[in-house]
């Protein structure tokens, strides 16, 4: 049998109903049954919030609205709900009590009610409690009911709080897991700036955290000591306030350079009391400048109450530092910790990736410049020097070797140019249109014809193996309408054809013989030949004495 709260027998509440998953549904459950079964007029259920520091309300049940918004209150201060989640005991108090909050007493009138206080462990608190005009005193029997009441609630609410937990890390890694890889394949491998930017921008969404800096090694080199790093300017992801230019870590004390050296993360929920991110530097030579004003590093002019640093490392080495900042307090737990340096780790994989990459890039370059330029420049002093000796004996093999230096420096010019645009572009591919009009400029100030060029679909960048071949065919084809077929007209037409990309160099020259034995001067239609077939490409010649020329050749766009 039950009775009521005001009667001789005490309600034993049904918890059939209180474990559940969520923590708003374990707080809606709680007061369902102290205010429906238990019969109080009114509760709250408060918790602590250990990054804030402080204990909260957060779920009510007939309150005035606003009441629940505004009752938090610091862990260490000397407020009613703090006090009794410190010391664990019940408070029933009806009037004034110097623990209360003025403000908050004299809002919502709580001169009003009598209320007891019953702590939820280490957890928080269960506030309930009536209207003195409902009655002037909460039966001792009704409090006890409570206080047995809390300690299944504290089970209840702390799995659902752990279960939110798990809730929340596991859509975190989620969420870092897609960010890695997006970083590995946006943006392009080699824009190191535009990769590290967006390295930034995805650690302050990830990591949701007010300001993100991010100190890369200007020179990375894995023999090279921490201490002796040189930072480059930091990239920023976030609002920052004022308009005080960030500044690269010169000095030796500061916080950057710290985490570099020792190579641990560095937790601080308390930013504002540390030195490290509080106190200038005063080794720095930019802060010794302003030593006669009043310096603030980073951390004070920003309001960061909560800093975390991590070094990006890879094979030993260190890439950079991260340091994820937070306006609002932290407390890093485990989860927190996890999250950051996974972030790390996987962003660290992702920059040392992308420096194989290019170093991969830095050795396929040597191998062309080598390959090419190196050889090409041999010839090209060969050529030299037997035109010096034929000039006067041998005119016609003097001019051959003058054209065979020109195509070797023609060739060399364009090969270069690629490497370049390579080294410097964001892209690891090329366009046909910029291909072709660079070789017509070329050509186009050695004879009296000037090629026109036309692009008739939509060609897709070229890899950079196939835009040297490409350039290389029309490079040739160039050079035999340009010097030796008299053309008043060239054309160089581009298209592609399924898996294959098509390109036409039509004159309307001299033209030869293409069944007959191919000289000297023709040596560059075998090359183009060759270089076709090494890439799986082909090449047909259409020509006819006294009717033009048409050189025809088609690459897989896709390689093997």
């Amino acid at each position: 049998m039950q009775e009521s709260a005001f009667g001789d027998i005490v309600i034993e509440p049904d918890c059939s109903k209180l474990f559940q998953l969520r923590l708003e549904d374990a707080c809606n459950a709680v007061l369902d049954v102290v205010c429906n079964e238990m019969g109080f007029s009114f509760a709250t259920i408060s918790l602590r919030d250990d990054d804030q520091q402080e204990i909260r309300t957060v779920a009510s049940r007939n309150i005035p609205p606003g009441w629940q918004a505004e009752a938090h209150h610091p862990l260490d201060s000397h407020d009613i709900q703090a006090d009794v989640l410190r010391t664990g005991k019940i408070e029933v108090i009806s009037g004034w009590d110097a623990r209360f909050d003025r403000y908050i007493w004299e809002k919502y009138r709580h001169a009003e009610l009598i209320r007891v206080w019953v702590p939820l462990g280490r957890l928080g608190t269960i506030e309930a409690g009536f209207a003195r005009t409902e009655t002037s005193l909460i039966p001792p029997l009704l409090t006890a009911a409570l206080a047995r009441y809390a300690r299944s609630a504290t089970d209840a609410l702390r799995n659902a709080q752990a279960y939110e937990r798990v809730l929340r890390h596991a859509t975190t890694l989620a969420h870092l897991y897609e960010s890695a890889d997006a970083l590995r394949t946006e943006p392009e491998p080699g824009d190191e700036l535009a990769l590290l930017t967006r390295f930034a921008e995805t650690a302050l969404s990830v990591l949701k955290a007010s300001i993100i800096l991010l100190y890369p090694l200007k020179e990375r080199n894995y023999l090279m000591p921490a201490s002796a790093s040189v930072f480059a300017p930091p990239i920023c992801a976030g609002d920052i306030e004022g308009r005080q230019k960030l500044k690269t870590p010169a000095g030796q004390a500061n916080i950057v350079r710290h985490i570099a050296e020792t190579r641990a993360p560095y937790y601080q929920p308390d930013a504002q009391s540390d030195p490290l991110l509080t106190t200038p530097d005063l080794t720095d030579e930019h802060v010794k400048r302003r030593s006669r004003l009043r310096y603030r590093t980073f951390t004070a002019r920003q309001q960061i109450r909560s800093f975390a640093g991590v070094p990006l490392l890879a094979r030993g080495a260190v890439l950079g530092v991260l340091c994820v900042n937070y306006r609002e307090r932290r407390q890093f737990d485990p989860h927190d910790r996890q999250v950051i340096e996974l972030f790390a780790s996987q962003a660290s994989a992702v920059i040392a990736s992308n420096e194989l990459i290019r170093g991969q890039e830095r050795k396929r370059l040597e191998a062309d410049l080598h390959d090419t330029v190196k050889s090409e420049v041999r010839g090209i002093a060969l050529l030299s020097n037997s035109a010096t000796d034929a000039i006067e004996t041998d005119l016609e093999r003097a001019r051959m070797c003058l054209h065979e230096l020109r195509r070797g420096a023609w060739t060399i010019l364009a090969d270069v140019n690629l490497i370049l645009d390579k080294l410097s572009a964001s892209s690891d591919e090329q366009g046909l249109e910029g291909l072709i009009q660079a070789e017509i400029d070329r050509q186009s100030r050695n004879g009296q014809a000037t090629p026109v060029a036309r692009i008739t679909t939509d060609v897709p960048p070229l890899s950079f193996r196939l835009a040297r071949v490409v350039a290389s065919f029309i490079r040739e084809a160039l050079v035999n309408a340009v010097e030796h077929s008299e053309a008043q007209n060239i054309s160089v037409t581009g298209c592609v054809d399924g898996r294959w990309l098509n390109i036409d160099v039509d004159d309307d020259g001299l033209g030869f013989d293409p069944l007959a034995p191919l000289g000297r001067p023709h040596r560059g239609l075998e090359i183009m030949r060759m270089r076709a077939r090494e890439i799986g490409g082909e090449v047909k010649i259409e020509s006819a004495p006294g009717k033009g020329t048409s050189i025809c050749a088609r690459f897989p766009i896709e390689e093997d």
